[in-house]
């Protein structure tokens, strides 16, 4: 639904704020999409951002502009809004995401959602400004619906940056296409078996191994995590139990620029416990002090967070360390009812990690 895309959005957008990576172009080019859904720009001065998490099908940032960016996200609908669903109707769920992040505040205007166009399609926009780390962001999204299956293409900037950038935000918008792949079904992976026992699982590109608890099977690229997950970096692997509904394990990494800083590592931990709330009213975080240890033979640190909404309550702790110029991040998320699972396949994982020559 809209409000998971959201907040992705602003997952991402922390990351980058963090760690950023993808190279500018120098000229304009063109992306499409490898399902032949969609093309679109890709603006002079932007670089596009490695395996972005889904729903995003694409993202690209602005290195020498502080929170500037825009990407395209893509999903079905139909929960939301039925087979027979319409923008308007899809307009309530925009809204109600934008209100969730941080001292968020529409956009002032004749109309709060405005009718216009993206790719041919009728569109509608919305409008608002929140705060990230202490920036005040304006977010321009512009979503159309094709068949059930919502497409929306999202420009970010400080606030103070958005009527300069507005000729960029536009070049985006017009330069977006819809592709025959659009309106054709999209194959569904398959995914992998329970398994029964505890098993050893090594990194496909050999960079990492442990030893996964039993009953917790492999997340497919288009699967969502049931219960709530937290994703930051790059997504490496995912797990998810079989046998306690919204218990999962998230591995991701993301490739840093070396500063020198002896305490990279802590300043980088310090600043992800200090944003993560800012981003969601959804995540807090725990009373408990961060934690030191090794994983895997490298100094290492963990939090613990929670996260809160209507249906659910879940405990969280995210493990972070630094190999070289890349930062791993294992996050483990389980109801707070099911704390002791949290706990225990947490340091299954943990006392067993190893990281591997590919490191």
């Amino acid at each position: 639904m809209m409000q998971r895309r959201y907040a992705l959005t602003v997952i991402l957008f922390l990351a980058l704020a963090l760690f950023a990576t993808g190279a500018a172009t120098t000229a304009p080019t063109t992306y499409t999409d490898p399902q032949n859904r969609f093309s679109i720009a890709v603006l002079d001065g932007f670089g596009q951002v490695t395996s972005p998490p889904p729903p995003m099908a694409v993202s690209y940032t602005a290195a020498q502009l502080p929170g500037t960016g825009y990407n395209v996200q893509i999903e079905d609908e139909s929960k939301d809004i039925g087979p027979r669903g319409t923008l308007d109707d899809l307009a309530p769920f925009v809204v109600q995401a934008a209100q969730g992040l941080a001292n968020h505040d529409p956009v002032p205007g004749p109309d709060t959602i405005q009718a216009t166009t993206l790719g041919g399609q009728d569109a509608r926009r919305y409008d608002s400004v929140a705060t990230f780390a202490g920036l005040r962001i304006r977010l321009s999204v512009v979503y159309t619906l094709i068949g059930t299956t919502a497409y929306s293409v999202t420009f970010n900037t400080r606030d103070s940056d958005f009527a300069s950038l507005d000729p960029q935000r536009q070049a985006v918008l017009d330069s977006f296409m819809v592709l025959p792949g659009a309106r054709s079904p999209q194959p569904v992976m398959p995914t992998a078996t329970a398994a029964p026992t505890a098993r050893v699982v090594t990194d496909p590109n050999g960079r990492f191994s442990f030893t996964l608890p039993a009953n917790y099977r492999q997340v497919g690229p288009n699967e969502t995590f049931p219960g709530a997950w937290l994703r930051i970096g790059t997504p490496l692997l995912g797990f998810t139990s079989t046998t306690t509904t919204g218990a999962n394990i998230i591995i991701s990494s993301e490739q840093i620029t070396p500063t020198g800083n002896p305490r990279l590592l802590d300043d980088g931990v310090a600043m992800l416990r200090s944003q993560l709330p800012q981003a969601s009213d959804q995540i807090t975080m725990g009373t408990d002090p961060i934690q030191s240890f090794t994983l895997g033979g490298q100094d290492a640190r963990s939090y613990d967070f929670f996260y809160t909404t209507p249906q659910l309550q879940a405990h969280g702790v995210q493990v972070i360390t630094l190999v070289g110029n890349t930062v791993y991040y294992l996050t483990f998320i389980a109801p707070e009812a099911n704390n002791d699972v949290l706990q225990r396949d947490r340091q299954s994982v943990v006392s067993s990690f190893a990281f591997l020559p590919g490191a």
